[in-house]
């Protein structure tokens, strides 16, 4: 019983550092690190919930309830080919009134929260032939799901004089933040519709 008694001990002290190196190794990166620090997608196939204020999805470019985290960005079009229409994963929406403007609100939940957030992406596209503009963006989070913070604001960034543009409207962050809830609303006069094909968020800790 006393050598069983010792063996067990020996192996627990043995065991011991190596859970002290493991937990050591977990990447602690200052300012000047993370600027060349590959960062890791956290909402990656995650579920989202849509809310709509006095909008609706636009016909032949409605949700499966995945497109916006799916990670596959939809073709960037050549006004040429109209062979994306209503197809190829993007995401649409109109005004249901056609009366002032209307928004659209996507929560991701990413499952956990996610440390060192410091980027958000986020893709649309302006399509003149179906009034399609990027709309006013406006991003939020919350670790709780009931109490959100802003992280930022993107303007309206339509391309003049083009038919048909992919835009990549990202907020990168100085200051990271942690979150397990991000917040994307989409704000838009009722003359335009709206098309999407990707949510992304970005953190540098604590990714599974």
């Amino acid at each position: 019983m006393k050598k069983l008694a010792f063996f067990l001990t020996a192996a627990i002290i043995a065991l011991f550092p190596i859970v002290l190196t493991a937990k050591a190794a977990v990447p602690v990166y200052d300012t000047e690190e993370r600027a060349a620090t590959r960062q890791a997608t956290v909402t990656h196939n995650k579920g989202y919930t849509v809310e709509y204020e006095d909008a609706v999805p636009l016909e032949d470019y409605t949700d499966d309830g995945k497109e916006l985290t799916d990670g596959i960005y939809a073709p960037v079009i050549d006004y040429n080919n109209t062979d994306w229409i209503g197809a190829n994963g993007w995401v649409g929406y109109r005004s249901e009134s056609g009366e002032g403007s209307y928004s659209v609100t996507i929560t991701v939940d990413i499952g956990y929260v996610a440390r060192e957030i410091g980027q958000v992406f986020i893709r649309t596209m302006t399509e003149r032939r179906i009034s399609g503009l990027t709309p006013f963006i406006s991003v939020k989070a919350s670790v709780d799901g009931e109490n959100f913070f802003t992280v930022g604001d993107l303007e309206v960034q339509n391309v003049e004089n083009k038919r048909t543009e992919v835009l990549i409207n990202r907020i990168q962050l100085e200051e990271t933040f942690s979150a397990r809830y991000i917040r994307v609303t989409f704000t838009q006069d009722a003359k335009y519709t709206t098309l999407t094909d990707e949510i992304c968020v970005s953190a540098y800790g604590n990714i599974e």
